[in-house]
């Protein structure tokens, strides 16, 4: 009996005490905080122990001591301010399971707080000394150097500094090896490249062909460029495909890419626009870049580019409009202009041969000549072309030799329509409004027709302001100051008004100059801006803008 108690006492003995509890959370700490932080608490909790059932000999009725175990150590941590939270997270668990060794379980609770730093020990002046004797030697001490303040080392960054620093350390050297990784990329581009064309050289040789094929290869992604003579033969195959992509060219300020095909090709590419009245301002600039590109030589890289251009709009233009090309037998008809195409369909005195005609002319001519008619008599027209029945070849052999018979004719007549057009802007306002009332009334259907690009000025006083707005965005501010020095009174407050707000000041500026305005180049801006909010305004939902509709009494053949 006395050993049991004997062993229950020394267990109860081996419990740690508070004092030992901190000086071993002191120890675990110091490493790490550098006295940055201290165990300012600790609360050991204790519990008997639970009673195991055995049993003892003896007849021994004395009470056992009582046996007593850890319930529970809090410990409380005092942490400087300037610690991060991820160090003070690491410290505390580092802190549990060292103490946890000794007794368990163990909760921290820590407290924040700035520590101060650290002053510099004031060094005290040496004490004054008695003096000496006068026979006593005079001896001179060095005082000893201050003791150096121990300085604390840093307390370790946060981890998502140290890791954005280590970035920071390595990108230079990611972004040298991706240079040269881009490097070698090219090189064996080059070389693949150069592979591929003494494989079709030698291919070619073999064969005895002057012009070898490229070969399709899985690897290439770009073809070689095609010929000069190869690009004339498709334009001159496919002639109306080649005025929808020079027409698409120059209405997307594509003048580089006109420019260059005119100087490499000739002017022919664009023969056939030259009677669109919306594609002459575009075929002026193209001009002038033209004129630029002749008198400098053209590098082996741009004519490359500009025939794949060329052939690849061409190609894509063929697949787009698989139905649409005009027959070989009707391609003269491209180079017309409408009023050219109006005056051949008055002069056919064979209906069947006008439903022909409608059928199997280009799509611009036919659309022009129908927007002439009054909506009545549209109606009538298209309804008899959509139930004629379908066309023999002698009937079309037939209408392309009337067209070859009236082609001198048309061309007369298709710069006669654009010089009334010219003669028209040489009017002044109040002059161009009274013409406009009599063709209005004796020619309604060559208003319609050409409402686009009759270039009249009074027609600024009657457009939306939405179409002016655009105007402004379209035309040059030099052109549109060009203009406003001898505009009239009314229309240049109108324009004015239509003004945007962020270049009324420049505008304004400019006008205020005492400067004389220049005819040339103020008729030239005027017609620019005039066709320019024509057009803006004819794309809107609103009425036409250039006065009431035709009489119901139209020649059924658009007569002019």
């Amino acid at each position: 009996m006395w050993a049991s108690e004997l062993f229950i006492l020394m267990i109860a003995a081996a419990l740690p005490s508070e004092a030992e509890l901190r000086a071993e959370a002191r120890r675990a700490l110091e490493p790490l905080c550098r006295g940055r932080c201290d165990v300012i608490d600790v609360d050991l909790k204790t519990r008997p122990a639970r009673l195991q059932a055995r049993v003892e000999p003896g007849f021994d009725t004395r009470p056992a001591p009582t046996r007593l175990e850890v319930e529970e150590v809090r410990l409380t941590v005092l942490f400087d301010r300037a610690l991060g939270e991820s160090f003070r997270a690491f410290a505390i668990s580092r802190l549990e399971a060292r103490v946890g060794e000794i007794a368990s379980p163990v909760r921290v609770t820590p407290q924040v707080r700035p520590f101060p730093v650290p002053a510099e020990p004031l060094v005290s002046p040496p004490p004054e000394t008695a003096p000496a004797s006068p026979a006593a030697p005079i001896v001179i001490q060095t005082p000893s150097p201050p003791p150096q303040a121990s300085r604390l080392p840093a307390p370790p960054a946060d981890w998502s500094e140290l890791a954005m620093r280590r970035a920071l350390e390595v990108t230079p050297f990611l972004l040298l090896f991706a240079l040269l990784a881009w490097l070698v990329l090219r090189v064996l581009r080059r070389l693949e490249d150069l592979a591929f064309d003494l494989r079709a050289e030698s291919a070619a040789a073999s064969s005895g062909s002057a012009l070898p094929l490229p070969e399709v290869s899985a690897t290439r992604q770009r073809l070689p460029p095609p010929t000069v003579e190869d690009v004339e033969r498709h334009l001159s195959a496919h002639r109306s495909s080649a005025r929808r992509v020079f027409r698409r060219l120059l209405l997307a300020g594509e003048h580089e890419v006109v420019a260059r095909a005119v100087a490499l090709l000739g002017e022919g590419v664009v023969k056939d626009l030259a009677h669109d009245p919306e594609v002459r301002p575009a075929l002026r600039a193209a001009g002038a870049r033209t004129a630029e590109v002749l008198r400098g030589p053209m590098t082996d890289e741009e004519r490359d580019e500009m025939l794949r251009r060329v052939q690849a709009d061409m190609v894509a233009d063929r697949v787009a409009h698989r139905a649409d090309d005009v027959r070989p037998e009707l391609e003269p008809l491209l180079g017309w202009s409408p009023e050219a195409f109006v005056g051949f369909v008055s002069e056919l005195d064979d209906h069947r041969l006008t439903h022909v005609l409608l059928r199997h002319a280009p799509g611009h001519l036919v659309e022009g000549f129908l927007l002439g008619l009054d909506p009545e008599l549209r109606t009538e027209l298209v309804r008899d072309v959509v139930e004629a029945p379908p066309a023999h070849p002698d009937e079309v052999a037939a209408l392309a030799a009337r067209v070859r018979e009236e082609a001198d004719s048309a061309e007369v007549g298709g710069w006669e329509a654009d010089h009334l057009v010219d003669l028209l802007d040489a009017l002044p306002t109040s002059a161009q409004d009274e013409l406009l009332d009599r063709l209005e009334r004796d020619r309604p259907d060559f208003v319609r027709r050409n409402a686009k690009s009759l270039p009249l000025e009074s027609a600024l006083l009657k457009v939306p302001l939405e179409a002016l707005e655009e105007a402004w965005a379209v035309v040059s501010l030099a052109s549109w100051v060009a203009y406003l020095r001898s505009a009239p009174a009314d229309i240049r407050e109108r324009l004015l008004e239509s003004c945007p707000p962020r270049a009324r000041p420049a505008v304004e500026d400019e006008l205020s100059l005492r400067v004389t305005a220049d005819l040339v180049d103020a008729r030239m801006a005027r017609k620019e801006v005039v066709r320019t909010a024509l057009a803006a305004a004819s794309r809107a939902p609103a009425p036409h803008a250039l006065g009431p509709g035709a009489p119901a009494s139209v020649d059924p053949h658009g007569g002019v």
